[in-house]
């Protein structure tokens, strides 16, 4: 296996990986409806946001900005720790960080692509958790 194919398979693993995260929700599904209705929100708002963007090439030939891919990591990650707290921070920019990695190593994104999907995911996660919680736990 190359490097490349270990790229390939990594950014496509590792959302579904972060829908598992999503969904394993300890307090039982009817607590978890909340939760589970505002990722889904979050979530579409950022990846929406992130395809329109791509609509606007950031210079001639380009239209990756931001990286669709590291946005959906990146909010799931601010998801994960507004519901559970510092310990999966860790593990959400871990799994972000590879995902960049990935798609940068396999010359689908630029970091500048990576990192602007980073702040995009950063900024809708906590206005729209704030907008529909009230604060962040």
């Amino acid at each position: 296996m190359t490097l490349f194919a270990v790229a390939d398979f990594l950014s496509t693993a590792i959302n579904p990986l972060f829908c598992l995260l999503l969904l394993g929700e300890r307090k039982g599904l009817r607590a978890a409806w909340p939760f589970w209705l505002r990722a889904i929100l979050t979530l579409s708002v950022a990846v929406g946001l992130a395809e329109l963007g791509k609509a606007i090439p950031v210079w001639p030939g380009h239209k990756g900005f931001p990286s669709g891919h590291t946005t959906f990591a990146a909010t799931s990650t601010a998801l994960l720790f507004l519901r559970r707290g510092p310990r999966w921070l860790v593990v959400g920019v871990a799994l972000t960080l590879i995902m960049m990695v990935s798609l940068i190593y396999g010359r689908w994104h630029s970091l500048g692509d990576t990192l602007g999907a980073v702040v995009l995911a950063t900024s809708v996660s906590v206005a729209l958790w704030r907008l529909t919680r009230g604060s962040p736990e």
